[in-house]
């Protein structure tokens, strides 16, 4: 029902447009989308606490539960999950506030255009496996406090952090099967072997490349 992605791609170099692309093109992919997040600084009653903010899909890929409110739509609002709310007191129509943590590189551009946002939704991280508001899905879990969820609006970056894909005959297994697995499995084997090298080495000639035009 939340459109959960079937295979994720990671890379510490940053994906981009064209693996997108290269993606989306392989057999038995029926989408694949770029996603953000960015881990941030924020207080709880003078208590520093972590939170992951992640970019709203614009598929409507690992779509956000909403309990209350409605997704963030401009650039200055922000969902956020149960647990903030039940330890902040906090409710919709109220503000969030949080701390960029310092990038390597000093002279990078801000990640977001804004640090304090107006709250429109609680929700639930359908991709939280450990979800303390009792989500079930078996995706990956985050090691943050918190999880926000900003529109793409919000965010300023060329570089997606992940690389997101639904498989296209997958639809009626079931998410547990040996049958259901072997078919992720074998996509997966293809990107690795057919697909990997070649654009971990373009990408790594782009970012030398610009690092030493700016030397």
């Amino acid at each position: 029902t939340q459109n959960l992605y079937d295979i994720s791609v990671v890379s510490t170099l940053g994906l981009t447009e064209d693996d997108v692309d290269v993606l989306s093109r392989m057999d038995g992919v029926k989408a694949a989308e770029g996603s953000y997040s960015e881990m941030v600084d924020t207080q709880t009653d003078g208590l520093h606490r972590s939170a992951e903010v992640k970019v709203l899909s614009s598929q409507g890929m690992n779509e956000p539960y909403v309990l209350e409110g409605r997704l963030p739509v401009n650039k200055d609002e922000i969902a956020v999950t149960e647990n903030y709310i039940s330890e902040t007191g906090k409710s919709v129509g109220d503000t969030v506030e949080f701390s960029q943590r310092e990038a390597e590189d000093a002279q990078a551009e801000p990640v977001f255009e804004h640090l304090s946002y107006t709250i429109t939704g609680v929700v639930i991280d359908a991709a939280n496996v450990n979800s303390a508001e009792g989500s079930a899905s078996f995706r990956a879990s985050s090691s943050a406090d918190y999880t926000f969820f900003v529109p793409a609006a919000a965010v300023s970056s060329e570089v997606y952090t992940a690389i997101y894909l639904t498989l296209s005959d997958t639809k009626d297994y079931q998410r547990y099967s040996d049958q259901y697995q072997n078919r992720a499995e074998e996509v997966v084997h293809k990107i690795e072997t057919e697909i990997n090298s070649q654009r971990e080495q373009a990408r790594y000639d782009t970012v030398t490349g610009e690092a030493n035009a700016k030397a």
